[in-house]
């Protein structure tokens, strides 16, 4: 959850230690294990191995991160549990909530550049109140205006362009965008 204040798992093993970062991630994790009735449910030593992934893979996330993919996952927006309930599958969970993550922060870093610059493009979209789009027209606008020099769209777009290579997201190809795409004002 952005901007909830709450610790990321890093920090809380940098400042607590790995004992008490791995005890709070297992007990998020036992707690949402518990909701699913499957037949063989993890084991101690897969919760364990299942722990010392997530604090190694998403170090960035907040605890509040992690109870709110737990608790999307226990309402199925991840898909179905059919009987099989393991490590991998709480990882993928975790991916996929990342991704969601990384794109809402991207969203909120454009409109930020778009409040910032209230003589830019988007300035007079938000005034009239539509204001919203999609992420393929925001990278795109983010890469006009960095051809016209604005330093401070590249730099979000490095920013936004390193978070899809932690996530091996390649977003513009797969929906088909192009570098020349140029957007409607």
């Amino acid at each position: 959850m952005l901007g909830s204040g709450e610790p990321t798992l890093g920090a809380l093993r940098r400042e607590e230690g790995l004992t008490v970062a791995r005890a709070a991630v297992a007990w998020l994790v036992t707690d949402a294990l518990e909701f699913f009735n499957v037949a063989q449910p993890m084991s101690d030593r897969q919760v364990a191995m299942t722990v010392d992934l997530i604090l190694e893979d998403f170090p960035h996330l907040q605890t509040d991160d992690l109870k709110l993919c737990l608790r999307r996952a226990m309402k199925g927006s991840y898909g179905r549990v059919y009987n099989r309930l393991d490590g991998q599958m709480v990882l993928l969970w975790l991916r996929e909530y990342d991704a969601e993550r990384a794109r809402e922060a991207d969203r909120q870093s454009w409109n930020r550049h778009l409040a910032a610059t209230a003589d830019g493009p988007g300035a007079a979209r938000t005034a009239r109140g539509v204001g919203a789009m999609s992420y393929e027209a925001y990278r795109c606008e983010l890469r006009r205006l960095s051809r016209l020099g604005d330093a401070e769209a590249a730099r979000w777009l490095r920013l936004s362009d390193g978070v899809r290579r932690l996530l091996g997201v390649n977003h513009d190809e797969a929906n088909g965008a192009s570098e020349e795409l140029t957007m409607d004002s």
